[in-house]
Order: C-alpha cells, then structure tokens, then sequence
C-alpha cells in the first residue's frame, strides 16, 4: 500500500469554522444492537433479509468542545494511500526512503526503508488523527502480494463511523451501501453527517465528506482481483483538521516542514492500539468450504442468525472468550454463524478428536461446486447465495500476518529499469520496485501502480478546481 501526498499549490483560501464534535467512541454493545436489528428479519428468509430497508441510529445531540479559535486555513494537501504501503506525507515526505533520527537509538540519524518504515507492516494506523476528525488505515495480508496493503479505511466523526471495504460500507456497524457496486443507482448515499457520492455508476472511485468536517476522501474499492484493497486520496486544509500531538497519523502534520514526518512514520508511533480500533471486528480471511460429511464441525458455538460475514464476525469479537474463528452456514433458507478457537479445541484432549484442527482448516477447498456453489466470491459476498450447511459451510479466520520475501539487487535492479519507463522521481522509482518485489505477478502490479497514478492525476485535477471554486465562492 502506498500513502503519496503533493501539496496542491497556489490554493490559499479563507478560514472555515469547524465544529468541534466530541469523540465519543461507539460502544460494543451499541454496534451489536444496531447489527441484531439488521438481522432481526435474515432468521426468516433471504428474500426478506434482502428487502428489509436498513436504519440506522440517530446520533446523539452533543455540545461542542472548547477548543482554541480556527487557524486561518493554508494551502490544500493530498495524501494518496496505494499500493504495498507506501507513504508521501503532506509536506511531500516519501515512505520508501528516508533518513531520520532514532529516539530509541541515541536519536542518531539512519536511513529507513521498506524493511524498517511502519506503513509497510500489518495493523491498524491512524491516517489522520485530530480533535475533529479521526481516519484509521488497517494494512494486511492478502492475495497477489507478500507484504501489507491497505484492505480497508474507517473514519470517525464524533459518535459517527463509517468503514469503507472492497465491496461494501458500513455506517455505525450496519450495512450501508454495496461498495464497487451500489445497492442503488442514485450517485449520492448519505449516511448521517457522512456523504457518499460515487463517481459514476460503473466507477470503482467514490468520494466520503462529511458536514461538520471540511475534507474530501477518495476512495477507490479494489474489490476485483486477487488482492481486494481500499486504495484512497485525502484533502484537507494545511493548518486544519491536526493537533499538537506526536500522533497525528501517517499523512504527517501538514505544517510545511517535510523532515519533521519521518518521526510518525516509524518506531509505531501511530499505531492504533486494539481499544481505540473503531473497525467492526478484527481482519479476516476465507479459509475455504468444508463439506461437513467429511469435516467435523464440533465445538463451534452457535451465535445465531446473521446477514453475512461481516455482521457474524462481529458478533464473534463481541463474544467473551476469543475466537478467531466463525463460519456463516445457510440453514432453512436463513444464514447462521458459529464461531470456535480451534487452537484451544485441538489442545484439550476431550475435544481434539471431534474438532476440524487448523491443518485441516488450512487445507480446505476454496470451491465445493453445486448450484448454487460454495466459493470465496459467494461466501464473502453482502448478500451470499449459499448451498445449504448440509453440503457446504463457509469457514472464515483471522488474517494471517503478511511475510514479506526476499528480493535480491539482481531483481531489484530489473524492476527499477521497468518503473523508470513510467516514474520520474527517485522516490516514486523506488516505490514501484518495492510494489514488484513483493508481487507475484510483478508486471501486473506495475501495471495496476501505472493504471492508478493516472486516475489520481484525474481526481487530482478535480479537486483543484473543486477547492479552487471554493475559494472564489466560498465553502460549502
């Protein structure tokens, strides 16, 4: 995953007043009612899980926080977040090469790279982090590539949240909108303060503001491929929407001092501890279909009726004891969701012998034919088309952590003849190699990097003219 970020220049505009919202984190219990409210109909069908219209819960009135008088607002940044992660601050600092003092090493002066830089790691960063606004990047594992891309991206806006996935958005812990493909044709969705406006029915781009909050995010939903990511492009004032903390997120404090990024982006300095996580559940993988005549399925524990994946790993995570596991099973026409730590299982001898060990989790079909089929598409799908649990059941896991191969100077050297065909900054070089290094199909993911630069020239060229327009009109 790649973080770029080029100030956009000669776009000085007047101050805005922004509302100083309370982050007030929802609570567990708050996202499961709204879930279980979602599900509440699935126990009767599909076909009227399908129809239910979704709601969603009012926020709360809240009083705005004191908070010092607004800054006059600067010049507008942009941060991109694609590719392996790669990151260019908004004072246009380069995650694939720097050098930078080590606190924890005398503050001694190294250079940093791909193996030591935290955007290339798994876990949950904050993109930007402030008193009105928060953004969460989770980085992972994932098929195509050996190293962490972005898979996912959740903003908080007081008691308001929204997760964008690959194929699908969530507001407040219930399903809003289809993602790549809407649920509806209308180009607008708004789900509270939160707009979302797709590009154009066919696009993979859609773009997230917010009322009480002067941003613009674009969001590209990968959903297609052999490595689905949220790939994205954030505007903002310079001066506006940071804080005087040390945690202000990978896209740096946007102060027009570049040197002084590097700080955020290493020794984790924003990471984003598991309490403060505002995504639904913990990361997860399809691990296959089991055909429960040969598979044992003993020991998963019920948790009732559930609309798809998502919403059963959630009720898992909100379940006492840990389980890193759940499968989701069409049952009278109806979907249910089990969940189990099969590592537990397989280590007390009463059960070890009845229970699916993670082995035979690891080696499970990713298909089971039939009509309808069992696979990775239907299984993970919104609304999944399932064969019933007495011939196939979707079984899910946590994400398993990216390890990144080996790519020799020989290699290097080859990729780096490639990316300059495309690339004209040493460090944009340098990010194309690392994006092919960790590829299994090198020249497919240079082609995607090649693919993806062009359209952000595109919503690059957008904004200017969209904050331009601000400028002589006023904002929005």
């Amino acid at each position: 995953m790649r973080v770029l970020l080029s100030t956009l220049h000669t776009l000085t505009l007047a101050s805005i007043d922004e509302t100083g919202l309370l982050q007030q984190r929802i609570s567990l219990d708050e996202a499961s009612k709204t879930i279980s409210d979602l599900d509440v109909d699935c126990k009767h069908g599909l076909h009227k899980c399908d129809k239910k219209k979704i709601t969603t819960q009012e926020p709360t009135t809240q009083e705005p926080t004191t908070q010092e008088p607004t800054k006059p607002a600067g010049s507008v940044g942009e941060c991109q977040i694609w590719g392996d992660p790669q990151v260019i601050t908004f004072d246009k600092l380069h995650s694939s090469k720097f050098y930078c003092k080590d606190s924890k090493r005398h503050n001694k002066v190294y250079k940093w790279d791909d193996r030591t830089i935290d955007s290339y790691k798994d876990g949950e960063y904050y993109l930007l982090k402030g008193p009105a606004i928060e953004i969460q990047g989770r980085f992972g594992a994932g098929g195509g590539t050996h190293r962490s891309m972005q898979r996912e991206v959740a903003l908080k806006v007081g008691n308001e949240v929204l997760q964008v996935k690959p194929n699908s958005i969530w507001f407040n812990g219930a399903f809003s909108n289809g993602g790549e493909n809407f649920v509806k044709v209308e180009p607008t969705d708004a789900t509270g303060g939160f707009s979302i406006t797709k590009k154009h029915p066919t696009s993979s781009w859609i773009s997230v503001t917010h009322a009480s909050v002067h941003f613009t995010m674009w969001l590209q939903q990968v959903a297609n491929g052999g490595s689905p990511a949220v790939q994205a492009l954030l505007y903002k004032y310079q001066g506006q929407l940071t804080s005087a903390s040390s945690v202000v997120g990978l896209c740096g404090n946007h102060d027009g001092d570049r040197q002084n990024d590097c700080t955020g982006m290493i020794n984790d300095v924003n990471l984003v501890a598991e309490k403060d996580s505002i995504f639904m559940a913990k990361p997860f993988r399809f691990a296959g279909c089991a055909n429960p005549q040969k598979h044992s399925l003993w020991g998963w524990r019920p948790m009732g009726w559930v609309s798809n994946a998502d919403t059963c790993a959630v009720k898992c995570k909100g379940f006492k004891d840990y389980h890193p596991e759940f499968l989701i099973k069409k049952v009278n026409n109806g979907i249910q969701c089990d969940c189990a730590n099969l590592e537990k299982l397989s280590k007390d001898p009463h059960t070890a012998r009845h229970s699916m060990s993670i082995d035979q989790m690891n080696s499970l079909d990713q298909s089971i034919s039939g009509r309808p089929a069992c696979s990775e598409s239907s299984c993970t799908a919104v609304k999944p088309i399932l064969p019933d649990q007495t011939q196939a059941v979707c079984i899910f896991s946590e994400t398993k952590k990216s390890v990144p191969k080996d790519c020799p100077d020989r290699a290097r050297a080859h990729f780096e003849q490639k990316c300059k065909k495309h690339f004209g900054t040493d460090e944009d070089i340098a990010a194309c190699v690392i994006d092919m290094c960790q590829a299994d199909d090198p020249d497919a993911v240079e082609a995607q990097d090649v693919e993806f630069d062009k359209e952000a020239k595109e919503r690059r060229t957008e904004e200017k003219r969209s904050w331009s327009s601000k400028k002589k009109g006023g904002h929005r």
